[in-house]
């Protein structure tokens, strides 16, 4: 009898640390922490923090820089789809609520509409969507036309505004968010809050890695450092004579 009991406690124990295993198995590695330099432009030295939500989809980021902090608040429809980004830039004096909320139709982005604080829509832009040739087209009806494409992951290859013509290349590895595959509102709310670096931001949600960013006066290509794990645990950006600015990325098991 004692021997029979002591083997129900064996195989209980075995179960208990094998379920436990199976669990961390199960978890995988998110992004927590980017941290950015610039050797060349110190101002432009900022960390970015991301937070998830119970579905493991980015929640919230936040972006801090020496000027203050840039809080992005996402929330998702049943599918999945970004349908607003509240973004709070605050200062030390300042502090300012902007919405931008996306539309969908069949699945696709049809409508952006910017409100400011009180809920007033400032700017809205249609979106038409080329399935032939995988592209937006983004028209505020008023003079103002962009042109976004994408390639077969998902990932953002063109960004045209005017005359203004970006071009990202990437490879087949996996990039810092393997799982996103609803990065245009995130290229757009950025776009539209006149960051400079949007373009650069890209990469930061793209599914693949990022080889190259031919901007309009310069191109930039990233250079990649993993770990045991094959994780992106630092990108250099560089022109073709020196480096401009890298990334240092922590990860949280999830």
């Amino acid at each position: 009898m004692k021997t029979k009991t002591l083997q129900l406690f064996l195989l209980a124990v075995l179960f208990t640390f094998s379920s436990c295993s199976n669990d961390d198995e199960k978890k995988e590695a998110y992004v927590k922490k980017i941290v950015s330099t610039s050797s060349a432009t110190p101002s432009a030295n900022q960390t970015i923090d991301f937070v998830y939500n119970s579905k493991k989809r980015i929640f919230n980021y936040t972006i801090t820089k020496s000027s203050g902090s840039i809080s992005h608040d996402i929330i998702y429809n049943s599918s999945g789809l970004i349908t607003k980004i509240n973004r709070t830039s605050t200062s030390a004096s300042t502090s300012q609520l902007t919405s931008f909320i996306y539309s969908y139709t069949d699945g696709k982005l049809s409508k952006l509409e910017i409100a400011d604080e009180t809920g007033i829509t400032n700017y809205s832009m249609d979106f038409t969507y080329d399935e032939a040739q995988n592209k937006y087209l983004g028209d505020d009806n008023d003079g103002y036309v962009i042109e976004i494409r994408m390639d077969a992951n998902e990932n953002i290859k063109q960004f045209v505004v005017g005359s203004e013509n970006s071009v990202m290349s990437y490879n087949a590895n996996s990039g810092l968010f393997k799982n996103t595959k609803n990065n245009v509102p995130l290229l757009l709310t950025h776009f539209f809050s006149s960051e400079s670096t949007s373009r650069y931001l890209l990469q930061l949600f793209a599914n693949k890695e990022i080889s190259s960013i031919e901007a309009v006066t310069t191109t930039l290509y990233a250079t990649t450092t993993r770990d045991e794990n094959n994780l992106i645990t630092q990108i250099d950006y560089s022109n073709s004579s020196s480096s401009i600015f890298s990334m240092d990325v922590t990860y949280e098991n999830r």
